[in-house]
């Protein structure tokens, strides 16, 4: 097996890293530093579903935009620094448990020791002492006493302070395992988390004869907002859809960004009937909604989505039941986009930008 950490240092490391950026190049791709990760991961090959997004996109012809970047690095690499957090934090709470622990065990050992000397106190007054003697017991129990007292109160410390560390480290857990699975711009679930929960919908379908209804929604003419207005205008649209969207999900209902300006929603135990009711609500809403650009307060014309409905057949596979909505999807696009189409048990398609 080759190692990649040597395969890219010295002279070689250099000539690889040279032929990635003449690739890039070729395709018309800017040398960024995501680019950059996207195309050395591709030359790479240790992604296969990269490689294949990729030589999907060059056998079509489709350019390289922008855009088509971002969505690749969102889907592929946008979490692996959420994830590593949560690694990190996780390891920190662990030594912290284990230091109290230590506490604790310190603690112990101290109560011990205090109770033989209370032991040994009970069974020198059964035995009888003179007066010098009680005197030499109590002045041994004081002692004894103000110590366990004085440990108690740094042990209540060290806890509290413990106690708070754990606290800390349990909310930037908490936020870590949040980034992990939020896309950043929209504040919607990401692809991972679609493909996490979306497996779980279709298990939970198929083991208990339930419907599951799945809708994919992309921005019409979003390229155009991105070319007249720029990329921040661009991101400004795909947060109003997102919104938009997000207001009329349920609590069971998840709402993510599939990439780029395409939405996926997944409705648990509803047929396709709710999902074109849901569809049409979010359509009408977002095409209702005057958008003024936020830094010139200039109208930006007018949004539109489309969408596609598909609801699973029993026996389905979850791959089934996404290509089925995508295709009813672009269907929509293809008729004349800001509508809804409801997918066939098989369904013909071809994409439309």
């Amino acid at each position: 097996m080759v190692d990649l950490n040597e395969q890219l240092k010295g002279a070689e490391g250099l000539a690889f890293a040279r032929d990635t950026v003449e690739l890039m190049a070729r395709h018309h791709v800017s040398p960024t530093p995501e680019h950059y990760q996207i195309w050395l991961a591709y030359r790479l090959g240790g992604l296969p579903e990269l490689n294949n997004a990729i030589d999907t996109l060059v056998e079509s012809g489709a350019p390289m935009s922008e855009q088509i970047s971002r969505t690749l690095f969102d889907r592929f690499f946008a979490g692996d620094a959420s994830a590593a957090q949560v690694l990190i934090t996780s390891e920190q709470i662990a030594k912290e448990l284990s230091g109290v622990l230590a506490i604790l065990e310190t603690a112990g050992e101290k109560t011990g020791s205090f109770g033989d000397t209370l032991t040994q106190a009970v069974a020198s007054l059964e035995k009888g002492v003179d007066a010098r003697g009680l005197q030499d017991l109590m002045a041994t129990l004081a002692t004894s006493t103000r110590d366990m007292a004085a440990h108690n109160h740094r042990l209540n410390e060290q806890l509290m302070e413990s106690s708070n560390e754990i606290t800390t480290l349990r909310s930037s857990l908490a936020q870590a395992r949040s980034e992990s699975v939020t896309d950043g711009l929209t504040g919607l679930a990401n692809r991972r988390y679609f493909d996490e929960v979306f497996r779980m919908r279709v298990k939970e379908a198929a083991d208990h004869g339930l419907p599951l209804c799945l809708l994919m929604v992309d921005i019409d003419h979003f390229k155009r907002f991105n070319d007249t207005w720029g990329h921040p205008t661009g991101d400004q649209v795909i947060r109003f859809v997102a919104a938009a969207l997000q207001g009329l999900s349920m609590p069971d209902q998840l709402i993510a960004r599939y990439g780029g300006e395409e939405f996926a929603v997944v409705l648990p135990r509803k047929h396709a009937t709710a999902g074109v009711e849901f569809a049409e609500h979010a359509r009408r809403l977002v095409e209702g909604k005057k958008l003024l650009r936020k830094s010139t307060n200039e109208a930006l014309g007018r949004v539109t989505i489309s969408c596609g409905v598909a609801e699973i057949i029993p026996g389905e596979e979850g791959a089934s039941l996404l290509h089925r909505a995508d295709q009813a999807l672009y269907i929509s696009k293809r008729e004349g986009r800001n509508r809804v189409t409801v997918a066939a048990s098989n369904e013909p398609g071809a994409r439309v930008a």
